[in-house]
């Protein structure tokens, strides 16, 4: 990949949300991008939290290495680019999330972890208090 300065001209983008360690990106890029999310989510019929309550290492799947596909495996592509510029027209994303990454160019290797562990406490009979004022 040719890394000389090119232009990346795009008619409109619109992307409506970009969170938890997402990148949108453009033009190209040499050592792409390193996205991580650990998400660690509580739910209570009684909100009351402990400090340090939850660590992410009593959880096996934090601390799990990540499976890394043998080199071989996964598509097969060459593009070549001698400083021609990328022209995109209209991309229109609703949202991109938990280490997504959007790219509009070349670009390296990239890493994206992404692991969500989701806890909901119950209590029976007791409904969580929610509070909605629209004004």
């Amino acid at each position: 990949m040719s890394l000389s300065r090119r232009v990346s001209a795009v008619g409109l983008v619109y992307i409506n949300s970009a969170s938890d360690s997402s990148v949108v990106h453009f033009g190209d890029n040499r050592d792409g991008a390193r996205l991580k999310a650990r998400v660690l989510a509580v739910q209570r019929s009684v909100a009351t939290f402990k400090d340090n309550e939850f660590p992410f290492a009593s959880y096996s799947l934090f601390t799990r290495p990540l499976p890394v596909p043998p080199p071989d495996e996964g598509p097969a592509a060459f593009f070549e680019s001698s400083c021609a510029p990328i022209e995109i027209g209209t991309v229109q994303i609703t949202a991109i999330s938990a280490a997504s990454h959007v790219r509009f160019g070349n670009g390296g290797p990239e890493t994206a972890e992404t692991r969500i562990v989701n806890i909901r406490n119950r209590i029976p009979g007791v409904q969580p208090r929610v509070e909605v004022d629209f004004k």
